[in-house]
């Protein structure tokens, strides 16, 4: 599956102004787009959302990680440990924080962290 930056640096201009318009985006810049892009998955009615880590890192073609239909160099890429940052942390953080998508703590699993707190 490709990147959404490559995809938008590789579709048509008509596909590429019909997805600027649908996701309200009038950035140029393809890193902009993608978080862009990012940020209106996540504003979704959508139970789950899952975005690739190659599009919070704003990779193009370089990350993608299988050609369906080819039998050879498919799921190569990795994350090297440079690619991660304070910043990146923050921002999913944030995207995660804003539009309600942090991981809801039952009483119970509360309870039990302050449970070992206290124990040891």
């Amino acid at each position: 599956n490709t990147t959404t930056r490559a995809w938008i640096e590789q579709c048509s201009d008509h596909d590429r102004d019909f997805a600027r318009r649908f996701i309200h985006s009038e950035n140029t810049d393809y890193g902009a787009f993608t978080w862009d892009f990012i940020r209106e998955a996540f504003r979704s009615v959508c139970d789950l959302c899952i975005i690739p880590i190659q599009d919070y890192l704003v990779k193009g073609e370089e990350a993608r990680l299988n050609t369906p239909g080819t039998a050879q160099g498919n799921w190569q890429w990795r994350v090297l440990p440079d690619f991660l940052s304070k910043e990146l942390a923050h921002s999913i953080y944030d995207l995660t924080k804003t539009y309600g998508r942090l991981p809801k703590v039952d009483k119970t699993d509360k309870d039990k962290k302050e449970e070992k707190k206290t124990q040891k």
